[in-house]
């Protein structure tokens, strides 16, 4: 890693080289005239000279400056010095959670739930705005010492195109990426929940759910394979971890669960639901300890013995505190030792011998137990099939029948639950749960609320989803194309692509774009070539709903934030403030489309303001009646 060739990245000293990539290299940076400490990362020039890149690195950074969450780095500023384009972020100290893994192997399963808890946390967040991850894998989580997660390069992939082939940096992101994103299929918010599991899956295996020489081999494998079984390969992982990460981890984004919020929201139950059970489960170990201690029978040991060893149910616990297995004859599996446990395996047993001083050999009991019992504490649970004695027909009769009546009772309750919950899956679900999962991009859910409720006021929204859906899976179909040269994209795919660029943040000038590719394309006649119809559909309608858009029918996020802006400036008071920030808010943000009411706000503010100017100025030049008179 080599310091740059320059000592200033745009307002930034270059310091040490923190880490290199493929997209680039990490230096740390201080801010000249703050000295607030930094990250700057500087963009390799065999990515930024492509021109693809260097049109939406603006538009991508700016937008994710909106994220501000304590598990996200946060993105300060970007800019460009001799060619070379760069930008600052937080600067976090810590290792990267690929480095843990790498070197820890396997993690405990708590640390897995605490470090999902986390990034389900910052992923809600950035999901919540419309940013999706892309590429969610160990190498961009950093930890710090308190096992503080914190994510970096969030959604830069998308600045790279959707690529996941940058150089260097291929094969660590197919490990964990999802099967949707070497398809045609959109990429969701389940795309990042997907990247989770992989990501909890590597903490508990050591290694990715799928690996392979090339990758080829990796993508072929997350694509048909089922990764092997954590419980296979971690016993002692609980199930309900098992089942989520195995869930998160399901090649079909509809079977994966909706949100990152539902993820975390069952993470934190199965955390407090386990500690409690390793609560309870400690409390009662405690309790067993103490009752077989108790059990130790002073007289079988000599003046100054001390019990060495006890048994409880088939496990051995020396004086140290280990437990080491018992084997089916009673005896341990360390050798050398003087002590001998005999265990009935049929009959819950417990019994104590020391071996300080004189050693004491157990080799048999009494057959009469009732002679020995006081001696050996020997306590055997009753045989049902022995004699019961007195009272025994009437009793065993009894509970034989509770028992029985038990089970009729509980068949019953699985025939009823049975019943009901075929009955709630046959049943056709409702409008509104359709809306709201086709909300979420399930497809599913979008085409049956199209099927079963045409007349549906939301029918056209859903219907506007259906075909946005079905845009994006097209353009990452042929982005995928493009990127691993599998087939050459003609010219009307190339084109369609590079049309298609940054249509939400220039919705007006995408639809002009788009307008004119109609001309070429979309002739009028008969169209034989199938795959350029369904292009001409697409650009249609893509076309209709940007125009629909244009005039801002609802105002986007980020031009809410700056209408706030302009009202915290305005209750300022200070003229030469408002002044200043009004006119930045202009020169700014004037030929961005999303911005563009903050923008006719300010303009219409900044008006109003220099016309109160004037007039006060106005005010203050007229002479008062009594300098008239004098």
């Amino acid at each position: 890693m080599n310091s740059p060739p320059f000592e200033f990245l745009g307002p930034y000293r270059i310091g040490e080289p923190l880490g290199r990539g493929g997209m680039g290299t990490v230096f740390s940076a201080v801010h000249e005239k703050t000295k607030q400490p930094v990250a700057v990362k500087l963009i390799s020039d065999s990515v930024a000279d492509e021109s693809k890149f260097r049109r939406r690195f603006d538009a991508e950074i700016k937008s994710l400056q909106c994220l501000s969450h304590p598990g996200i780095v946060r993105i300060y500023g970007f800019g460009e010095e001799q060619g070379h384009l760069f930008y600052s972020m937080e600067l976090v100290r810590g290792e990267s959670l690929q480095k843990i893994v790498k070197r820890e192997k396997q993690l405990e399963w708590q640390v897995t739930i605490d470090v999902g808890i986390q990034i389900c946390a910052a992923l809600k967040h950035a999901h919540d705005i419309g940013i999706i991850h892309r590429d969610l894998k160990p190498a961009n989580l950093v930890v710090d010492e308190h096992w503080r997660i914190k994510l970096v390069d969030f959604g830069i992939a998308k600045i790279f195109g959707d690529s996941n082939t940058v150089v260097g940096s291929l094969l660590g992101t197919a490990d964990y990426m999802a099967p949707e994103q070497a398809t045609s299929k959109g990429i969701t918010q389940r795309t990042d929940l997907y990247a989770l599991g992989s990501v909890m899956y590597a903490m508990l295996a050591g290694r990715a759910p799928f690996t392979g020489k090339s990758v080829t081999q990796v993508i072929n494998a997350l694509q048909r394979d089922r990764p092997v079984p954590i419980d296979l390969i971690r016993p002692d992982v609980p199930d309900e971890l098992v089942e989520l990460i195995h869930e998160l981890l399901e090649k079909s984004p509809e079977d994966r669960p909706p949100t990152a919020l539902a993820v975390m929201n069952r993470l934190k139950a199965m955390k407090v639901g386990l500690e409690r059970i390793q609560t309870v489960a400690s409390d009662q170990g405690a309790t067993s300890e103490s009752s077989d201690d108790s059990l130790l029978d002073e007289d079988l040991l000599t003046d100054g013995e001390q019990p060495a060893v006890s048994v409880s149910q088939g496990r051995v616990r020396k004086g140290t505190g280990y437990d080491a297995p018992a084997t089916s004859d009673g005896k341990t599996n360390s050798s050398g030792s003087d002590d001998l446990v005999l265990v009935s395996p049929e009959e819950p047993t417990v019994m104590s011998v020391g071996n300080v001083g004189p050693t004491r050999l157990i080799e048999s009991l009494d057959e009469d137990a009732e002679a020995t019992s006081h001696k050996t504490h020997f306590q055997t649970v009753p045989d049902s099939r022995s004699n019961p004695g007195v009272f025994s027909d009437s009793d065993a009769g009894g509970d034989n029948r509770w028992i029985l009546w038990c089970k009729v009772l509980g068949m019953i309750s699985v025939l009823v639950f049975g019943v009901v919950l075929f009955l709630w899956a046959m049943r056709v679900p409702s409008a509104d749960e359709l809306y709201m999962d086709a909300l979420t991009g399930n497809t599913g859910a979008i085409q049956a609320f199209l099927q079963l409720y045409p007349n549906d006021p939301r029918y056209t929204e859903v219907e506007d989803l259906r075909v946005s859906n079905k845009l994006q899976g097209v353009l990452n179909r042929l982005k995928t194309q493009s990127q691993f040269g599998i087939t050459e994209l003609s010219p009307s795919e190339e084109s369609f692509m590079n049309v298609m660029l940054d249509r939400e943040l220039e919705p007006t000038r995408a639809a002009g774009r788009i307008e004119n590719w109609l001309n070429v394309y979309d002739s009028g006649g008969e169209v034989d070539d199938g795959q350029l119809d369904e292009l001409i559909f697409l650009a249609k309608r893509e076309q209709q709903r940007l125009l629909a858009r244009a005039p801002l029918n609802a105002v986007d996020n980020r031009a809410v934030n700056l209408l706030n802006r302009i009202r915290q400036v305005l209750d300022s008071n200070d003229p030469e403030r408002v002044r200043k920030e009004l006119n930045g808010i202009v020169d700014t943000f004037e030929k961005i489309d999303w911005a563009a009411p903050a923008v006719r706000e300010a303009r219409s503010q900044l008006e109003k303001f220099e016309n109160a100017q004037q007039d006060a100025g106005a005010t203050e030049s007229e002479p008062s009646g009594n300098d008239v008179g004098q």
